[in-house]
């Protein structure tokens, strides 16, 4: 909501594959990972991703505690 309310345009996908496909239909600014997903994990989700766009930033999070 706060990005929206600054004015960018946010996707959301509820899955792995889902995400790869918003990245690649859309032009993206910058990527937010939760490392939890279903279908693919959010570390393997970030490695496509940069093998496709390496230049865009993406964050990792998780509510699960540290990351490996």
């Amino acid at each position: 909501m706060f990005l929206e309310q600054n004015g960018y345009q946010v996707l959301e996908a509820s899955s792995g594959d889902e995400g790869l496909q918003l990245f690649v239909d859309h032009r993206v600014d910058a990527v937010v990972i939760d490392y939890q997903m279903p279908g693919m994990s959010g570390d393997a989700v970030a490695a496509r991703m940069k093998q496709m766009k390496s230049y865009v930033p993406i964050l990792l999070l998780s509510a699960y505690g540290p990351l490996p």
